[in-house]
């Protein structure tokens, strides 16, 4: 497998080494508490689920990502296949909300997210019904991880809504990656 083979060109590791430690601890909390949690990505569905119960103990039918509609193919021995559609569907922005009611079928009442990709997802969960929860990961220690510019959209949820909150990989982290990748 790719992730196998390969190595992040900055940390000299593999990638699945890679992923954050509290984000880790945080979702093992939830799961303690009877929180399902779900990984909602604007990748390929299917290569996240390729290593997302391995690495972060999410079983692939809790992967909402990007994906292709599957077209149902009769075989001549009766068989049945599903092969690539040509319907994409993509799981970026505003795609995030509409994607996670069609597969939980019900506004969840905790996400975080890192980009302002994920801004609409946050967005969804804390102007529901139900009081809810979002985390902005801010990307703010280049040290030991990466600066990112501006926070735009996903920042100005943060700064009009009470029950959005930023945390600072830079300030709030004692501990960056999981492993060989730690800083």
């Amino acid at each position: 497998m790719w992730l196998e083979r390969t190595r992040h060109p900055r940390y000299g590791v593999r990638r699945t080494e890679l992923y954050y430690q509290p984000m880790l601890e945080l979702m093992r909390l939830l799961e303690s508490r009877g929180f399902q949690v779900w990984l909602v990505t604007a990748a390929v569905q299917d290569f996240a689920r390729s290593y997302s119960e391995d690495v972060v103990g999410i079983p692939p039918e809790r992967v909402i990502g990007a994906w292709t509609q599957p077209t149902y193919v009769k075989n001549d021995d009766g068989s049945v296949t599903l092969v690539r559609g040509d319907v994409q569907v993509d799981n970026g922005h505003e795609n995030k909300p509409a994607n996670i009611e069609a597969r939980i079928g019900r506004r969840p009442v905790f996400a975080a997210g890192n980009s302002n990709n994920d801004e609409p997802m946050c967005r969804y969960v804390v102007t529901g019904p139900r009081r809810g929860l979002a985390l902005w990961i801010h990307h703010d220690d280049e040290e030991r991880e990466y600066a990112y510019g501006k926070p735009g959209r996903i920042g100005e949820l943060c700064a009009e809504h009470p029950a959005a909150h930023e945390v600072s990989m830079r300030r709030d982290w004692a501990r960056i990656f999981v492993g060989n990748g730690d800083r």
